[in-house]
């Protein structure tokens, strides 16, 4: 299924991000009062070298938008009849209009074929390429009780495993999990044991501490077998931080099973 000619990406798909407000970053209340401004800043990009002529935020959801003001960087974009480079944008937006953001911050782009990005991420087998709009969501806080309340601002998901993003597993996706871990096994190998199994019929590895038999992963793996038992036998870090880096959660699903 992987090597088909219909799942194969080529390009990639028109998409923009928001990176200010940054994650877990704090905006005092006392900003709001003052009547000042922020400036919101993200970066966009379209493939195949395709232009990016718009970039909208939203503060409601979707129900209204504000024009950004295009970045151009300071060396040539321009390539024949293409642009490559990530272009970055900012908006700035008063304090006391982000307080009332309940929906979110969104962003959204245009290309020059007049499209733009979802609202809602469209699902496909390999989990590639989902442009829906970049959503950050402000709460407020106040962790100790002689802090100035502030707004608290958080993306969607944290970079690599990392929690702290607002969103979260479906409830079905938890209970699963629950099920999964409290029925997993308990048994523990020894380092010398788990070398032993780097045979090229027999192999296992070992990720985030737990041993696992890949040999029913080998036959679909998309990036081939290779990328796999070349960790075979090893114990050590660099299998988890491979896995890490290039996986979203569907690995890590599979590894459960």
């Amino acid at each position: 299924m992987f090597n088909h000619p219909d799942t194969v990406c080529n390009e990639l798909s028109l998409n923009s991000v928001i990176l200010k407000p940054a994650q877990g970053e704090k905006i005092p209340l006392t900003h709001a009062r003052r009547g000042e401004t922020y400036r919101t800043e993200g970066y966009k990009y379209d493939g195949g070298g395709h232009e990016v002529q718009r970039v909208e935020v939203s503060l409601d959801g979707g129900e209204t938008w504000l024009c950004c003001i295009r970045k151009f960087p300071g060396c040539p974009i321009r390539h024949g009849n293409k642009f490559w480079t990530w272009l970055h944008w900012y908006v700035d937006v008063s304090v006391m209009h982000l307080l009332r953001a309940a929906e979110g911050i969104s962003v959204r782009a245009w290309n020059v074929f007049k499209n733009t990005q979802p609202g809602r991420s469209n699902w496909n087998t390999r989990g590639m390429l989902h442009n829906c709009w970049y959503v950050i969501k402000p709460e407020v806080v106040q962790v100790q009780d002689d802090e100035e309340p502030s707004m608290l601002f958080r993306h969607p998901v944290q970079p690599g495993t990392g929690n702290g993003g607002w969103m979260q597993p479906s409830e079905e996706n938890k209970i699963a999990s629950a099920k999964q871990a409290a029925s997993a096994p308990t048994k523990q190998f020894k380092r010398q044991e788990v070398e032993k199994y780097s045979t090229e019929k027999d192999r296992w590895f070992v990720v985030n501490g737990k041993v696992y038999d890949p040999t029913n992963v080998l036959a679909w793996h998309p990036a081939a077998k290779a990328a796999i038992v070349v960790h075979g036998g090893k114990v050590h870090q660099k299998t988890s931080d491979e896995l890490e880096s290039i996986h979203d959660g569907f690995a890590y699903q599979k590894l459960k099973e």
